[in-house]
């Protein structure tokens, strides 16, 4: 039976995905390839590489002791629930230039710690997921340099630059599908154990036209997501929905939420025979 695990996208939440992993590597649970959408594509990419659960813990732990780690409001930026002036001028910017961040700065941490390696490198089959913003569709990335997949598979729209692999403009997989167990299936998968750190939680919108397209458009998301949620074989949702997707100062301390969390119910569905 070949089991895969899908990491889903999630932001500076993806540090429960490392939890997830350690509970899954103590309960000798194995895994045969893993699927990953933005964070989850490069948490999922190391330990394929690894496949050491412990050691992927305190590479991130020393990445992130010498990364920036920025604190925006990602929710409040979308939605335009700000400042008159900081809507106004964060308008402006968007309408100026292409991405909000600069992927160089972002993105530097990673390239130190991938270098030059590939696909063919990883222990575990690897995949990562982006979308081709031209077309709509949804990419699957198996060749090349990872890091360069990794890059297209976290680069949110208007956040950081789109990113050119094969003539594609790629960005964050998780524009059309943050828990990609469909995609998983179609790679031979027989038993698909999913991991979803995406916000699903609904909050009423502020009284702007803006506000108003973004909960609609959450709205329908989530929808979506059900369903790809209920294909999984074992369905892992980490109680971690509150941390912002850029709120990257507390990223370290969702690893033990997502430890417990997995450990917990990984635990239980072995004793079921699952």
């Amino acid at each position: 039976m070949k089991t895969a695990l899908v990491l889903s996208g999630g932001g500076a939440r993806g540090g429960a995905h490392i939890g997830v992993l350690k509970a899954i590597e103590e309960l000798k649970i194995n895994i045969d390839m893993i699927v990953g959408v933005s964070i989850g594509s490069a948490v999922g990419a190391r330990y394929a590489l690894w496949k050491n659960a412990r050691k992927l813990e305190r590479a991130a732990y020393y990445a992130y002791e010498k990364s920036r780690k920025p604190k925006l409001n990602l929710r409040k930026i979308i939605s335009g629930d700000m400042s008159e002036t900081a809507v106004k001028l964060g308008c402006w910017y968007a309408n100026t230039f292409k991405a909000i961040l600069p992927s160089r700065i972002f993105f530097k941490i990673f390239e130190k710690g991938f270098k030059d390696a590939t696909f063919d490198d990883t222990k575990i089959e690897f995949h990562a997921i982006a979308t081709d913003i031209q077309t709509g569709e949804t990419v699957v990335l198996s060749k090349g340099k990872i890091i360069k997949a990794i890059e297209a598979s976290m680069a949110i729209p208007g956040i950081f630059n789109p990113v050119e692999i094969d003539g594609r403009i790629l960005v964050d997989g998780g524009t059309t599908n943050n828990l990609p167990v469909d995609i998983a299936k179609k790679l031979g998968a027989d038993r698909v154990i999913a991991v979803d750190l995406s916000n699903r939680k609904i909050t009423k919108p502020s009284k702007t036209g803006n506000s108003y397209l973004v909960f609609i458009d959450h709205i329908r998301d989530i929808f979506m997501h059900e369903d790809r949620a209920k294909m999984a074989d074992i369905y892992l949702n980490p109680p971690v929905q509150d941390i912002d997707t850029l709120d990257f100062s507390k990223t370290l301390k969702i690893v033990s939420v997502g430890y417990e969390y997995a450990k917990e119910k990984l635990a239980k569905l072995q004793e079921k025979g699952s």
